[in-house]
């Protein structure tokens, strides 16, 4: 015992995997901002219910298979609070929080067929560039112009668990609910310098209104 208390103990969890999945919404979504109003909106409640149930075909969600890295931050500014007088000479006096903001980033190895935006099905249809749809690969689905509607997307990190039938079984450990979700940039990376392969990184940026985290 005395050996192995002298282990060092990490947080890491080794091998994980990262699931995300999309739900696109045609029109407006209720607003939250605090968990009341996540446990006492019934739509809300069926929203997320309806957050990676991937089982039919017609599901509205969609699980998105080539994501490589996500980020998510949250972040709000700190304001300085000065009174130009005689006495304090403008010293500031307090430091107060704004509101906060959430962001993140994410990025993948592009399939030749599927752009990222059509990954988190944020256009089905190029709106603003003539006819076609985002799978045809001529249509311009880059322009993130096209997301007209926001996104709801769950994140699942997924943990090895017992081992069944020769194959590891795989436990959600935690999950992260994006609320309305818009990308904000839409990048793409060519590079032939790789010992491996040619590879086409995309990467984009996004803001959300509110996360939600299930789950211990």
């Amino acid at each position: 015992m005395a050996i192995v208390g002298r282990i060092p103990q990490t947080n890491i969890r080794l091998k994980h995997l990262i699931k995300v999945y999309s739900l696109r919404s045609d029109g407006p979504i209720p607003l939250i901002r605090t968990a009341e109003d996540v446990t006492s909106n019934q739509q809300v409640m069926s929203i997320i219910s309806s957050l990676g149930d991937t089982g039919n075909d017609n599901s509205p969600t969609k699980l998105i298979g080539t994501i490589q890295t996500m980020s998510i931050a949250s972040e709000r500014e700190n304001n300085f609070y000065r009174v130009l007088n005689f006495d304090t000479l403008g010293k500031i006096q307090e430091v107060y929080p704004g509101l906060p903001e959430f962001t993140g980033s994410v990025s993948n190895v592009a399939l030749f067929n599927k752009h990222l935006v059509d990954s988190f099905q944020a256009s089905t249809t190029d709106y603003f560039s003539g006819e076609g749809i985002s799978s045809d690969p001529i249509a311009p689905c880059f322009n993130i112009y096209n997301q007209i509607s926001p996104l709801l997307v769950k994140v699942d990190v997924l943990a090895p668990g017992s081992i069944s039938g020769g194959l590891y079984d795989r436990d959600v450990t935690k999950s992260v609910i994006l609320w309305d979700f818009w990308l904000t940039t839409s990048n793409l990376e060519f590079s032939v310098d790789s010992v491996s392969d040619l590879a086409i990184i995309q990467e984009s940026d996004f803001k959300f209104a509110w996360p939600i985290v299930q789950g211990a």
